[in-house]
């Protein structure tokens, strides 16, 4: 079986008939099951990311070029029905009007258009240009414990440097004090560990964990040193 399919059933559950474990992430070496999701076979072709095989007009995904007319279109299949475009004489219309009808027939897929997107994770902070020239570094801290409200810092300057450099230093400061987590990923190891004796130990009875750490055992003998991805 293959290691992101026995993460998934360890900590998601079992994978449903008809249906496979797709990477959200698009990584399909990746396991870490945040990143993993449960479809049907048609759903992971219509979140196909890029071109298909034999699309060899545009290499663009559900983009083609009309000989005859010398146009542009754009096509899609859903439940088994192909929908296409209007023609287009600009190759960049067609890529947006894919864009469209991938957002309108396959929304329920909840990627939006499907592309890799890599959101920096918690703590890692944001930084963007404000006015007169100034530079400005968001961090983001955990939720208030008792509001449970959103908590920023934000430093500012004119140098970026300077704007870089604080944020830095006050990011590492909460890094050593536990308020924020540290950006070294756990090893698999560690989190399967801390998966049976924390949330696994109290909600199940004997028998059942001791299947669940004969598991988690043949997987760490193998791959336990190896450092969860983000």
């Amino acid at each position: 079986m293959l290691i992101h399919r026995i993460s998934y059933k360890i900590f998601r559950g079992a994978i449903p008939d008809g249906c496979i474990v797709d990477h959200r992430c698009f990584n399909r070496l990746c396991f870490n099951p945040d990143h993993l999701r449960f479809i049907t076979v048609t759903q992971n072709n219509q979140c196909r990311f890029g071109a298909a095989i034999n699309n060899r007009s545009s290499g663009i995904r559900n983009v083609y070029w009309y000989g005859y007319g010398k146009k542009w279109f754009a096509a899609i299949r859903h439940n088994g029905k192909q929908i296409r475009s209007d023609y287009f004489d600009d190759q960049a219309q067609a890529c947006k009007e894919a864009e469209r009808l991938r957002a309108v027939y396959f929304k329920d897929q909840g990627d939006g258009d499907m592309k890799a997107k890599h959101r920096r994770p918690r703590g890692t902070g944001s930084v963007f240009v404000v006015s007169q020239n100034r530079y400005t570094y968001t961090l983001e801290l955990p939720n208030d414990p008792a509001t449970g409200k959103r908590r920023r810092k934000t430093f500012r300057s004119k140098d970026p440097n300077k704007a870089k450099a604080k944020y830095l230093e006050a990011r590492k400061k909460l890094i050593s004090t536990g308020v924020l987590a540290s950006d070294v990923t756990p090893k698999l190891a560690d989190w399967l560990g801390r998966w049976l004796e924390e949330f696994k130990r109290p909600n199940v009875k004997p028998r059942v964990w001791e299947s669940y750490r004969s598991d988690c055992r043949n997987i760490t003998n193998s791959i336990g040193a190896v450092r969860i991805g983000v």
